[in-house]
């Protein structure tokens, strides 16, 4: 039997969320993302006492949602679903701790079966004529190419900047994410934090963004009130930036996308897969993307997705950018228009990229990037690395 309170759910949640914003538990957008999800729910049953509410309301509100009586009026997927009935057991499960209920609801509740659909990924061919296609100078386009070639989130290509790329040793420093409240914070996991080799081509579109970036604010310039302020490039400004050097949110990058896909001939395809596809190229190398803190079996042998006729071995115990060498013999794909590919030895995938989640070698958080600070194995020589991490 519940005992009696004066709470009806939606009051309930939002006393919940206030407490959770107040504890700063959680960041700002997961608060968001439960506040909205709460709001599905309490468009059917907010209205009820907090003791009132049964297992097989819950299971009627999650019914009504898969058949689109939902806030936007389309039909809700059983995963969503499901993520709705998991924050609100936070909810009577919160309510019991300060003993306003004695049972939780949703114990007894059937909420759908996850229904996600499998990450896809590009064809390695499909890959090669992608990078050939893009252009580094277009904000688009370069964001499309840091996905592709770094396997970086949406929030970690709109949160880098300019000091986080070493562009002498060639290393590019992951360690901030930027999301859709315009905070620039950290990644979205503690492992996320970490250091990645700068391949030959990734490395010549970024210089080429940057020097277009450049052209770009004082072309804008030229047409600004000094009263307005003048745009200028800085270390600790985006790499892809708006037309007014703002940084851009993830969601506009997945606007951006969602337009141009088709010309690259990926309808179908999200952003989030391109990271995957990167993952699912260093899974046919046989290195290991898992954050176990494990390295690869001994003498694993890595081939390049690039046509290639030289591997390298994996030798335990020793950090990631001693691992390989660069690829000397590969076979260029075709581009079109886009001469600055040509100009560079060797492609995107020319050099392996090892795993990023390689426990020991993640940089701790909020120092400086010291590649020398590693320690290397016996017989190898830094200088001689075409990879560093």
């Amino acid at each position: 039997m519940q005992r009696r309170t004066s709470y009806t759910l939606a009051e309930y949640c939002d006393r919940y969320l206030e407490m959770r914003r107040a504890k700063k538990e959680v960041a700002e957008t997961t608060i968001g993302k439960q506040e909205w999800q709460f709001k599905a729910v309490c468009h059917h049953i907010g209205h009820v006492k907090l003791e009132e509410v049964t297992p097989r309301m819950l299971n009627d509100v999650y019914v009504a949602m898969m058949q689109g009586d939902t806030l936007s009026g389309r039909k809700s997927g059983g995963s969503y679903v499901n993520q709705i009935h998991d924050n609100i057991t936070l909810v009577f499960q919160h309510a019991i701790k300060e003993g306003i209920l004695v049972s939780n609801p949703c114990d007894k509740a059937d909420p759908p079966k996850m229904d996600t659909k499998p990450k896809k990924a590009i064809h390695p061919d499909k890959v090669r004529e992608l990078v050939a296609e893009l252009d580094p100078t277009d904000p688009h386009e370069c964001a499309y190419l840091l996905a592709v070639t770094l396997g970086l989130r949406r929030g970690e290509i709109c949160g880098l900047s300019w000091n986080d790329i070493d562009f002498e040793r060639n290393i590019v420093d992951i360690s901030h994410s930027y999301d859709n409240l315009g905070n620039l914070k950290g990644t979205k996991i503690k492992a996320g934090m970490r250091l990645l080799p700068l391949s030959p081509v990734t490395k010549d579109a970024l210089l080429k963004m940057k020097e277009a970036q450049a052209a770009q604010f004082a072309k804008t310039n030229s047409f600004r009130k000094p009263e307005e302020g003048y745009l200028e490039q800085t270390e600790d400004g985006p790499v892809i930036a708006g037309h007014y050097g703002e940084r851009v949110q993830s969601g506009t990058m997945s606007r951006w996308w969602s337009v141009d896909r088709k010309e690259f001939g990926l309808e179908g395809y999200t952003l989030h897969e391109l990271r995957h596809t990167y993952l699912t190229m260093l899974a046919m190398q046989r290195v290991s993307t898992q954050s176990s803190g494990r390295p690869p079996p001994a003498t694993t042998a890595l081939r390049s997705p690039w046509t290639s006729t030289r591997t390298s071995t994996w030798t335990p115990n020793a950090p990631p950018w001693t691992q390989c060498r660069s690829f000397s013999s590969w076979t260029k794909p075709q581009t079109k228009n886009r001469a600055w590919l040509d100009q560079t030895p060797c492609p995107i995938f020319s050099s392996i990229v090892l795993p990023s989640s390689i426990g020991p070698y993640h940089k701790p958080a909020g120092q400086p990037i010291n590649p020398n600070s590693y320690p290397l194995p016996s017989g190898s020589n830094r200088n001689t690395c075409d990879i560093r991490a």
